[in-house]
């Protein structure tokens, strides 16, 4: 658990030195954001990995998005788990940002656009 805690801080640390892409007339950009007690990184969309943590780049409509949630408890204790997020209108030249808020025992997903309106929220 403490190697993989290890090896999601200096993807964060090593990720933080590069500019994330904008979206263009093809694709849509979700960045990832969480509290400073969770860490949310992109994994997966649609099934294939994506190269970095800090951000999906989308086509236009529907994709399932899978991220890794690793939080610590209350006792000190580290915890990592998947999620799965569906959303089914993602728009070419678009950014939005996916947001773990909550506390260990109560997360949620929340897809929010570039104005910060929230677009769809799931319970984990």
């Amino acid at each position: 658990m403490k190697k993989l805690l290890i090896v999601c801080s200096l993807l964060i640390i090593s990720a933080c030195s590069t500019v994330l892409p904008a979206p263009d007339k093809t694709s849509s950009l979700v960045e990832m954001s969480a509290n400073n007690k969770n860490t949310l990184l992109a994994q997966k969309v649609d099934g294939s990995t994506v190269r970095d943590g800090r951000y999906f780049q989308l086509s236009p409509g529907a994709h399932e998005l899978e991220v890794l949630i690793v939080s610590q408890s209350f006792e000190g204790s580290t915890v990592s788990r998947f999620a799965s997020f569906k959303f089914d209108h993602f728009l070419p030249e678009s950014r939005y940002n996916l947001k773990l808020v909550g506390g260990s025992h109560n997360l949620h997903l929340q897809l929010r656009d570039e104005t910060g309106e929230l677009i769809k929220e799931v319970s984990l």
